[in-house]
């Protein structure tokens, strides 16, 4: 889920943020006939509780959803900035599309959490850190024997 503050100024409108959640649409769907759109999971949820639409109340159900491909170009096409951004000792620079953003969490940003790679080992630390832990400090970490060296 991505905060609307997230985003690049003047680029994401209220169009573009779920009227239940209030942050950016993740997978946009719609229900009633008016097209109110929100996040999947959200109206999933709102309409276990109600089955009518949150904006129109308009009769709704869960088979009625349909996924709002126009909206979900748009929201894919947001420049955002990594969600590590407003970490206080390293904020993390990246900026593109959101549509980027979880191959930028998963492969390169130095302040998303990863495990050491250590067998049994279940530390998770900034991606900056985990090698520094893995090689140095992990009670799991290989170590040479002190008598072959093997």
């Amino acid at each position: 889920m991505i905060d609307p503050q997230l985003v690049e100024s003047g680029s994401c409108d209220d169009n573009l943020t779920c009227g239940i959640c209030t942050l950016v649409l993740r997978v946009p769907s719609s229900g009633c006939p008016q097209g109110h759109t929100f996040c999947k999971g959200c109206y999933r949820s709102q309409l276990r509780e109600r089955q009518t639409c949150p904006t129109c109340r308009h009769p709704t159900a869960v088979a009625s959803l349909v996924r709002n491909r126009p909206v979900e170009n748009m929201v894919l096409a947001l420049r955002v900035s990594c969600t590590h951004s407003e970490i206080k000792d390293r904020p993390c620079s990246w900026q593109g599309q959101l549509a980027d953003l979880a191959t930028h969490l998963s492969t390169e940003c130095p302040n998303e959490p990863v495990a050491c790679p250590n067998a049994g080992c279940i530390v998770c630390l900034p991606r900056r850190l985990v090698a520094t832990h893995a090689r140095s400090e992990c009670t799991r970490r290989p170590l040479p024997c002190r008598y072959c060296g093997l």
